[in-house]
Parts: structure tokens; C-alpha cells; sequence
């Protein structure tokens, strides 16, 4: 049983809401064919809407500096426009066409944000999603939040992103990638910054894992293999 039918059976719209209970309870009913879905989910200020527009390879989600700059789950298609039944059997309304291939991309509310409903509905979309990628930030890295839903969703797919990772020195950074390696099992972590005016720091490993999830279902140790290879 997926963690999509778990959760459809664990919980009801009245516990989720109603756009959260749709996603959970579409989510073991997609259809044939559909590219995998990955959500992109983390905290407030983590760099997750900037993760998500320099993966889509265009300007397809608001960043900000208030917070919570995201309400609802956005997606982003794939280059050639796949996606769209999928989103539409998922109840996921808001989409822009992006350049990435063989993916779609799910940006999600803040798992700790205070308002009402936002943390049910990005759960029930990691729930529906083939893989996560978890978006930290240098000064929350260690956030309980964070980790707890990460650790509750376990079994599915992941990567761990260190984003902002230019706001580190060389020596801070390494630092805390290996403090945040020991939080996350067996995941693999990359350190990732899509700065405004500068090129992006580790934007090709990250897009080439999930690419490899869009060939074909992985687990987190094939990825851990992957990762490796990318960033040799």
C-alpha cells in the first residue's frame, strides 16, 4: 500500500481540509502514464520557490521575503506540457509549463507555517508525490518540523537540500552538511544556491537525480549511487 492510500485511509476532509483531502484521496488513482511527480517541501526562508523556478528553468512561483510566500501546491509541468491530466485527477489547479523534462514539480506550502491548513495540505501532496526533495536552510537546518514529516514520510524517494548554501564559508558549510547528513538517514545531501546574480551551485547534480527518477522508480539507496556518480 502507497503512503498515497495510507493516508487517504488515516485521514477525512474535515481533519485535512478539503483541497488536502481531494489530493490524498486522488492520489492512488492517477493515471497510466503520467511522468512522476517530485514535491519540493520544506520550511519558511528555506529557498524552496527559488529551488523550484531555477529547476523549471523560468520564473514559475512568487519569491519573497514575506512569509508564507507560497499559500497552495503549485505545479510545473514538464517542457512538453506532460502532466496535465495528472494534475487535473489530483485537484492541483495552479501550473506553469517549465523547461525541465521527464518530471513534474509540486512547490508546497511551508510545513511550518502558522496558517491554518497549509501544513495538511503540503503533507497530503508529499503523500501523492513518486519522490521529495527536502529543502533546508543554514539556520534551520535542524528545524523539528521539518524532520519530523520527513521522517513520517520515510519510505518515499528523497534528496536533502542545503539551500542558501552561499550564505556559509567553505569551512561552516562542510560543516553543517555533515551535522545535517547525520539527522537524515540515508539520504543523500547536496548544498544547493541559485543566487540572483551569480550561476547556480549544484543545480546540475540535483536536476540529474531527479532526471533518474523520471527514468524509472528508485529508492533512496540507487539514489545515494547516483549521487555519488554526480558529484564525482
Amino acid at each position: 500500500m502507497s503512503l498515497a492510500d495510507d493516508l487517504s485511509l488515516l485521514v477525512s476532509e474535515a481533519e485535512l481540509g478539503a483541497d488536502a483531502a481531494a489530493i490524498a484521496r486522488n492520489a492512488s488513482l492517477r493515471p497510466a502514464g503520467t511522468p512522476p511527480v517530485v514535491a519540493v517541501a520544506g520550511g519558511t526562508g528555506s529557498g524552496k520557490s527559488s529551488l523550484v523556478n531555477a529547476l523549471a528553468g523560468t520564473n514559475v512561483t512568487e519569491v519573497g521575503e514575506l512569509r508564507p510566500t507560497t499559500s497552495e501546491v503549485f505545479a510545473v509541468l514538464t517542457a512538453g506540457g506532460e502532466g496535465s491530466g495528472l494534475l487535473d485527477h489530483l485537484g492541483v489547479l495552479e501550473r506553469h509549463v517549465g523547461t525541465q523534462k521527464g518530471f513534474v514539480l509540486l512547490d508546497l506550502p511551508d510545513l511550518d507555517s502558522l496558517v491554518g491548513g497549509h501544513r495538511d495540505l503540503a503533507e497530503a501532496a508529499i503523500a501523492a508525490a513518486d519522490a521529495v526533495v527536502w529543502v533546508v536552510d543554514p539556520e534551520k537546518y535542524a528545524d523539528a518540523v521539518v524532520h519530523e514529516v520527513m521522517d513520517r514520510f520515510g519510505d518515499a524517494p528523497s534528496l536533502v537540500v542545503l539551500g542558501h548554501s552561499d550564505r556559509l564559508s567553505g569551512p561552516d558549510r562542510l560543516e553543517v552538511l555533515d551535522d545535517l547528513r547525520s539527522m537524515v538517514g540515508d539520504r543523500s545531501v547536496l548544498a544547493v544556491a541559485v543566487p540572483k546574480d551569480e550561476p547556480p551551485v549544484g543545480l546540475d547534480e540535483l536536476t540529474g537525480a531527479l532526471s533518474a527518477i523520471g527514468a524509472g522508480a528508485v529508492d533512496n539507496a540507487t539514489l545515494a549511487v547516483i549521487w555519488q556518480v554526480l558529484e564525482a
